[in-house]
């Protein structure tokens, strides 16, 4: 394992120019993050949904004909981000892990750091400015774990890609006080495409950083009807007063988009064919097993009268299953 980052970069600004365009996959995960770009033959993953989603993970990197995954970001130790890379890391061989943290208290980034160690992955925690060359384009890595006590959120790995004169940011979860730590740093500039941070919460995206960036495209990962309302309405009026066409994976399912270094496009795309919410799991083989509802982190009986909507279900095979992904009982069903 390797505790630190790589090469540190002030206020970079990339020239660097891939031979190939780069594609950028966000895919409709639900009420969950997941990105994948590719380039030529590399690959790298920027989160992977909740746990239960990693089999549509692999089945979107089988879709792209990936054998290897190069880079893998988990943003933050939240389930709704790296719970899906678990799957991925058991398929596929991945080259280099970047994480924010190297221990969490939260169960779920235990079992992902079981998987990457299972996996044989180097693990790297990114300074800011850390850099990655990618086919030719230039990855650039920003941390600032502000209050990382009082919210995970601002651990996420901000990411930007820079190819030509194209430039994308990829927010995970960060909010306002990382958004104005970038801009107090300078490392924030003119960018094409932003996805926008903790899925269109009004508590990310603010108005200096949409007119510090200016960017063309907006991208929201978030579930269609989802419990806490995102994107909020205070996000969706700072897009549209800047004039920015936005994508959401609740409307718009798997979106495409393609830089080349002179311009990015949003793609016509069809998506992966199996939608997150139109998603039926596997039927269950076994006699006992609980239903968990990724909101709260409750699990139930079957029988339970309080049962999460099928899109918020998880299945478990056991309780103590459930436990070990942080989850712990409901009042009603279970004593």
């Amino acid at each position: 394992m390797l505790l630190n980052g790589c090469s540190e970069a002030a206020a970079p600004v990339s020239t660097a120019s891939s031979n190939d365009p780069i594609d950028i996959y966000m895919v409709d995960v639900g009420q969950a993050d997941a990105m994948v770009l590719t380039s030529d033959d590399m690959v790298m993953v920027i989160d992977g949904g909740n746990v239960d989603d990693g089999g549509r993970m692999v089945h979107v990197l089988d879709t792209l004909a990936i054998d290897h995954v190069d880079y893998m970001i988990a943003t933050h130790p939240h389930e709704d981000h790296i719970g899906g890379l678990q799957d991925i890391l058991e398929h596929y061989p991945v080259d280099v892990v970047y994480t924010p943290v190297l221990d969490d208290s939260a169960k779920v980034f235990e079992i992902f750091m079981e998987h990457v160690t299972d996996n044989g992955a180097e693990v790297i925690v990114p300074k800011n400015g850390s850099t990655i060359d990618f086919n030719g384009a230039t990855i650039f890595m920003y941390h600032y774990p502000i209050d990382p006590d009082e919210d995970k959120n601002n651990e996420s790995i901000v990411t930007q890609l820079s190819t030509g004169n194209t430039t994308a940011y990829f927010m995970a979860d960060a909010e306002v006080e990382v958004e104005q730590a970038l801009l107090n740093d300078g490392y924030i500039h003119h960018a094409d495409l932003i996805k926008i941070g903790h899925h269109g919460s009004y508590t990310s995206t603010s108005e200096s950083l949409i007119k510090a960036m200016d960017p063309s495209i907006a991208l929201i990962s978030c579930g269609l009807d989802n419990d806490y309302g995102y994107p909020h309405d205070e996000t969706m009026e700072t897009l549209s007063n800047a004039d920015i066409t936005t994508y959401r994976t609740d409307l718009d399912g798997d979106i495409h988009c393609v830089m080349d270094g002179s311009t990015t496009v949003r793609q016509p795309y069809e998506g992966f064919g199996i939608s997150a919410e139109k998603y039926e799991p596997p039927l269950i083989e076994y006699e006992a097993y609980y239903i968990g509802n990724t909101n709260s982190h409750v699990v139930h009986s079957p029988s339970c009268e309080n049962l999460p909507s099928e899109k918020n279900q998880i299945i478990f095979e056991s309780l103590q299953q459930a436990y070990d992904y942080g989850y712990h009982d409901c009042g009603n069903c279970i004593h």
